[in-house]
């Protein structure tokens, strides 16, 4: 990342990081999607500001990627790989660390597997979804976020938002469902079938197979609507962190874990990960150090 000659020398008193887990780099590489692509978008605001790159997925499982993503440790180091796994109480997570030098630490997760994992050990707050972890709306942890961040203006301040808006199943409003598709659907794709369609080996008879282009689009659809509410609630933060004059010294990065299949194949597990859209993800980040741009990498 090239930096300017004003960013070499400005700090960063607060960083948000916002986790999209399942984000799908096509969905902001080379451009933002135009389904996400409005004036309200946090993502194209980020877009404008900032500096964006594609990376490359910590590891190919979903639970692994996800503590590489929050803890900062790389998938050789951490060792975790599923649900019942937990991070070593020796790990040093990038929160932990963090905390050490006085910095507040703060978790805001609709992602029920995050919490225990060891992963969110460090932070001084951990706070969850309180509903079900596939119907929860991402907008309470943005505003939780963002009363966090411009509660003070000398704290020193991590704030991590992980949510699995990304991750299938997903459930997204019918509002935002509407806004991206307005004509009446009548396949079956519908957001309950995409849990089958996320686990197709439990030996559900049920299980989808996507072959159909109006499923597969219908599927994107549904993806897409998903995001839209991470996109839409990252907005109101960085305009509120604008109009609270925070935006010199805070530094907002956006990233996933690793990508989400979406009808590249006949049935999604983790035998496909090797493909190039679950192995990559998107990162941005706006703030000091960052000027706009596309990175390569």
């Amino acid at each position: 990342v090239e930096l300017s000659a004003a960013s070499r020398t400005a700090s960063v008193r607060r960083v948000l990081l916002v986790v999209v887990r399942g984000a799908r780099v096509d969905r902001f590489v080379p451009a933002l999607s135009q389904r996400l692509n409005s004036p309200a978008s946090g993502f194209a605001r980020l877009l404008r500001e900032g500096a964006v790159g594609v990376a490359q997925a910590p590891a190919s499982r979903e639970h692994a990627a996800m503590i590489s993503a929050v803890s900062g440790l790389g998938a050789d180091v951490h060792r975790v790989s599923e649900l019942t796994d937990m991070l070593s109480e020796e790990a040093p997570t990038m929160a932990s660390l963090l905390a050490q030098l006085g910095v507040t630490t703060r978790l805001y997760t609709d992602d029920v597997a995050l919490l225990g994992s060891g992963a969110d050990r460090g932070f001084s707050e951990r706070v969850a979804c309180a509903n079900e972890a596939a119907t929860c709306r991402p907008d309470w942890m943005f505003t939780a976020a963002a009363e966090a961040l411009t509660r003070t203006r000398t704290d020193a301040q991590l704030v991590v938002v992980v949510t699995r808006a990304g991750v299938l199943p997903v459930d997204p409003t019918p509002e935002n469902v509407n806004l991206l598709d307005p004509q009446p659907y009548e396949g079956q794709m519908t957001s309950a079938r995409t849990s089958l369609y996320a686990d197709p080996e439990r030996g559900d008879p049920r299980r989808v197979e996507v072959r159909e282009s109006r499923e597969i689009e219908r599927l994107g659809i549904l993806y897409d609507a998903s995001l839209l509410a991470v996109d839409r609630a990252l907005g109101t933060v960085l305009e509120r962190l604008h109009d609270q004059r925070l935006d010199e010294d805070t530094l907002v990065i956006v990233t996933g874990d690793r990508g989400t299949l979406l009808g590249e194949v006949p049935e999604s597990s983790d035998r496909w990960m090797a493909l190039p859209m679950a192995t990559t993800t998107v990162w941005m980040a706006r703030g000091p150090g960052f000027t706009h741009g596309h990175v390569e990498g």
